[in-house]
């Protein structure tokens, strides 16, 4: 195989790292505001959860395995990137690097959008944890503790 067709296959390879990349960023974006929307929007899920100490676990730890395979999954596409842009960089292409290094995975963005989704995780743990059991006399729906 010439170097050219090697260049276009490895090309075509960072730029479908980048696409799947920004593809997760955005399905966990997403998922991470429809989890607080719901906490914040469902009386049941706020009753149950504050009432079955389990639930309220199990939520939680949910939440740390989503961001700990958040950011597990962010680095391995980050090192995908980094191999695919350094195997450009080696095949010596007349193509200028500026124009592949758009698609490259670089830490700056890597840790910008992990630090987002964290802070969305944490929220919505947050919220699980503040949970407290409806007092009948009191109230007719769990609350955040003063939220």
């Amino acid at each position: 195989m010439n170097v050219d067709k090697q260049f276009d296959i490895a090309l075509a390879s960072l730029q479908s790292i980048y696409t799947n990349y920004l593809s997760n960023f955005w399905t966990a974006l997403g998922s991470a505001l429809i989890v607080i929307g719901w906490l914040l929007t469902s009386e049941k899920a706020r009753n149950y959860l504050a009432s079955d100490r389990f639930a309220k676990f199990a939520v939680l730890f949910v939440l740390f395995v989503c961001a700990v395979g958040h950011i597990r999954i962010a680095f391995l596409f980050y090192n995908a990137s980094q191999e695919k842009m350094r195997l450009l960089g080696n095949l010596g292409n007349a193509l200028s690097p500026v124009y592949y290094n758009n698609y490259g995975i670089m830490l700056d963005r890597i840790i910008i959008n992990i630090v987002i989704i964290l802070v969305l995780l944490l929220l919505a743990a947050t919220l699980v944890w503040r949970l407290k059991p409806v007092d009948k006399s009191q109230e007719t729906t769990a609350n955040f503790n003063g939220w």
